[in-house]
């Protein structure tokens, strides 16, 4: 049986250890890879988040300026405008 051993150990080993590291290698690139599409999709959750209460903060100034909009003057009116196109534009469209 050392015999054996002995001749696989001259025979094989280079062999052995190069498909050990190659493994090794694979399960490492496979746990990157999954690190990626864990930080790209939390990445992804967060910019949504963002958006979203982007969305919500215009959509509440919206409201009250559109509430007193019979007493805005010609600028506001045209900024008011201005802020309903960038919100179908951002959050409507989206």
């Amino acid at each position: 049986m050392q015999g054996l051993h002995e001749e696989y150990r001259q025979k094989c080993s280079v062999e052995d250890q190069d498909a050990r590291t190659q493994a090794q290698q694979d399960r490492s690139k496979d746990r990157q890879q999954l690190m990626a599409q864990r930080e790209s999709a939390m990445s992804e959750r967060k910019e949504a988040r963002v958006r979203s209460d982007r969305c919500d903060g215009m959509r509440d100034v919206l409201a009250l300026k559109r509430k007193r909009e019979a007493e805005l003057n010609a600028k506001e009116v045209e900024a008011l405008r201005a802020l309903e196109k960038t919100y179908n534009e951002t959050c409507i469209s989206r």
